[in-house]
């Protein structure tokens, strides 16, 4: 039962149901999941259904009683944890695998049926499956296998919904894991066991997962490939600007730029005028300002239109440090939209370059039009942007006033602050409260 309507779309309805259903799929195949679906859909359009209905979809076109599955994964609470362990004996060349389901019987079924597969992989390298069916809560099952086997894996496909236990990895076991698994989570896996190794094994790991299949393997590899070797980082110069994945992209230039790789910048300039991924223009833009500014500022005036909050945070830093006037208009215009973290990393960048490009007459009309977003805005993030936008203004009037002996400008100033005070007092949520307390300091 939930409390609240809402609370129906939670992560039991959409994270759990996608697995099972995931599973489901693996279990009949993907012409009997697609055909059971449709069946499903054009039997019940228009009605309202329940899980029997899917599943009765299920048994018409596999033949099949699913009870059994329905009954475990949608109809009770709970998923299975196992634990795992394996012992070959080279007297008889027999392996055998002992899983035990150890879940809490008291709240959810004390033995899930679960079909799955076992990969063996022999001396030779030689991948052998075998099929298994879990119906008690321990079970022993056993194989011929002429040699030790390099490594035994449990759901190759890494398709079952459990937590399980398994024995520690060996660094053999490990490399050979991460060389061979088909499952990309057990080749994670094992990465962070090679991790832990700081040999050069592991740096030979990495480099070759540069040219791995997988983009997250690809991504993760750059971050610990050797590079102080050339081939590598002439590798990672490429995948920055051709890899097809823009993570990996992503990746590869940071990581030359904190390597402070001298060709970091020309391949930031190269990715700013090809790649259109708004994040990775960002990195890109970034890594150019901290090196060369005035060009970083050419590139970033073509992206001024961009929808990315993460490109527009970085145009909005570069401009904010040019002590040139003809970016104030760039603000102006975001002032009527920016919202969330962005308003608050604009608003400040704007007040910055504001301070320190335009006269005291200009500041002040232009805080007080911030001051009516302050004051009369929906947005709780916009309210509290331009709040900050006016102390910061404030705290700038007040430093000049000091040295200039300019009563005209404290008074100015303390108009602004008046404002976030009484922000402050009309706030009804005690955590604004504080925050505009902090806000305000000592003013």
């Amino acid at each position: 039962n939930y409390a609240d309507n809402e609370d129906m779309f939670d992560a039991h309805s959409y994270n759990k149901g996608g697995s099972v259903l995931h599973m489901l799929r693996h279990y009949t195949g993907d012409d009997a999941f697609f055909a059971a679906l449709q069946l499903f859909l054009e039997k019940n359009a228009y009605q309202a259904v329940e899980v029997h209905d899917l599943r009765l979809a299920f048994e018409t076109v596999t033949g099949e009683d699913l009870n059994w599955f329905f009954n475990q994964w949608f109809l009770s609470a709970g998923h299975p944890t196992l634990d795992l362990s394996y012992n070959y004996n080279e007297e008889t060349g027999k392996l055998s695998v002992t899983i035990e389901q150890t879940q809490d019987p008291e709240s959810m079924p004390a033995v899930f049926e679960m079909p799955t597969e076992i990969d063996i992989y022999t001396a030779t390298g030689q991948k052998r499956r075998e099929k298994i069916r879990l119906t008690d809560r321990i079970q022993f099952f056993e194989f011929d296998v002429p040699t030790n086997p390099k490594l035994v894996v449990l759901d190759p496909h890494k398709v079952l919904l459990c937590e399980r236990n398994e024995p520690e990895m060996s660094e053999a076991e490990s490399f050979f894991q991460f060389y061979n698994a088909p499952a990309l989570l057990d080749r994670i896996n094992a990465l962070e066991k090679i991790l832990e190794l700081e040999n050069d094994d592991m740096l030979a790991a990495f480099n070759q997962g540069l040219e791995d299949n997988f983009w997250l393997i690809r991504a993760v590899s750059i971050a610990y490939a050797d590079f102080e070797e050339e081939p590598i980082i002439n590798k990672i110069r490429q995948l920055a600007k051709s890899d097809p994945h823009s993570t990996v992209r992503q990746q590869a230039i940071e990581n030359l730029s904190n390597w402070e790789d001298d060709q970091a910048t020309p391949i930031a300039q190269y990715i700013l005028e090809k790649d259109s991924v708004s994040a990775l223009l960002a990195v890109a833009l970034n890594i150019v300002a901290t090196s060369d500014p005035e060009s970083a500022r050419k590139y970033a005036a073509k992206l001024e239109s961009s929808n990315s909050e993460e490109v527009i945070t970085v145009i909005a830093d570069l401009y904010s440090t040019s002590n040139n006037p003809d970016f104030l208009p760039f603000f102006q215009k975001q002032m009527n939209s920016a919202d969330g973290f962005l308003a608050i990393n604009v608003f400040s960048a704007y007040a910055t370059l504001l301070t320190n490009t335009a006269n005291d007459t200009d500041i002040i009309e232009i805080a007080k039009s911030i001051a009516s977003i302050a004051t009369n805005d929906q947005s709780l993030w916009r309210k509290f942007a331009a709040a900050r936008f006016l102390v910061d203004i404030a705290t700038h009037l007040n430093a000049k006033a000091l040295t200039e002996e300019n009563e005209a400008l404290r008074i100015e100033a303390q108009s602004l602050i008046n404002v976030v005070k009484t922000l402050r007092d009309n706030e009804t949520d005690e955590d604004m409260k504080g925050i505009y307390n902090q806000l305000l300091g000592e003013q």
